[in-house]
Order: structure tokens, then C-alpha cells, then sequence
């Protein structure tokens, strides 16, 4: 599949944004990945999960709920496997796992609740993408005196969902 966003590349890096009960999907190159500081946002991510699993080892042996064996009845996953490899495995396992996983809630967000936010430079959706670049066209097409190239971008901005004034 090709680029979502110039539409050339082969399309390498897959992102996909969870808000609410929205859930978007962007496939884009490594070039306009690069472009957007995905990479960037994606190795603060990944710290921040390596950050989590080595707070599994920090915490006293006696109190660590993790401890103890359980695996949840809907995808089977185990304590054990939760701990390897730092994910659950279905959305029931929140609940399954819950009490183990509030202590390290709390130890790592310093709060009872993880409310999540985007990162650090989030990923614009393809909508918004789409009218700045075309008003970035607009923009060159009026400084190389394209009137009806111009026009026409012009004509394609009024017709996007979602358009700020132009």
C-alpha cells in the first residue's frame, strides 16, 4: 500500500490512535515518519515501557502481587507471560490483572488512574495533513504567480471535512 500521506512510498510504519471509542489508522512512509518525529515518540514509548517492567523487578518480593500465578480465563494469558513480555493480552485482562496492576500504576504515574494523552508531538490525522499541505501549494503556486493552479487548490481546500478558514 502506498503512502496516506504523499502517496509515492511504499507505506512501512503503521500508526494507529485510540481516542474514546475512536479508532484511527495512518500507514505512511519512512520518509514522512521522519518527517513527523514518529520515530522520536515511538523510542519514548518504548522507554517508558522498559521503565515499567524494570519497576516489576524493583518491587520487594513479598509485596509484589505479580508474584502470584493467575492467568485470565478469556485469552489464557499467565502472570508469567505478562511479566516477559509487558502486555496484556485482551481487554478483560485489565480486570483479571487489575489488582496487580495497580501498585504499579501508582508507582509509575504517581495517581490510582492512568488517564492516557498523545505524546510529545502527536500525530496529526490525514484530514489535517491533507489542508496543510494543500494550503502549503496555495502558498507556492501564488509565489510562482500559478493563479489557476492556485484557484483550483483554493477549490479542493473548500471541499475538505474539517477545514479551518482559509
Amino acid at each position: 500500500m502506498l503512502c496516506q500521506l504523499c502517496h509515492v512510498q511504499e507505506a512501512s510504519v503503521y500508526l494507529i490512535e485510540s481516542v474514546e471509542n475512536t479508532r484511527t489508522t495512518l500507514q505512511i512512509c519512512e520518509s514522512c515518519a521522519q518527517k513527523r518525529h514518529v520515530g522520536e515518540v515511538l523510542n519514548k514509548s518504548a522507554l517508558v515501557w522498559q521503565q515499567l517492567l524494570d519497576s516489576f523487578s524493583a518491587v520487594d518480593a513479598g509485596l509484589d502481587p505479580l508474584r502470584s500465578e493467575h492467568s485470565c480465563p478469556y485469552c489464557g494469558l499467565t502472570t508469567t507471560q505478562f511479566r516477559q513480555s509487558g502486555r496484556l493480552g485482551c481487554e478483560q485482562c485489565y480486570d483479571i490483572f487489575r489488582e496487580s496492576l495497580l501498585p504499579l500504576v501508582r508507582q509509575f504515574h504517581q495517581a490510582d488512574e492512568h488517564r492516557g494523552r498523545s505524546g510529545p508531538t502527536p500525530v496529526e490525522t490525514q484530514v489535517s495533513l491533507e489542508i496543510r499541505e494543500l494550503r502549503e501549494k496555495i502558498q507556492k503556486a501564488v509565489s510562482e504567480e500559478d493563479y489557476e493552479l492556485a484557484a483550483r487548490l483554493r477549490d479542493q481546500l473548500k471541499r475538505k471535512p474539517g477545514k479551518a478558514d482559509t
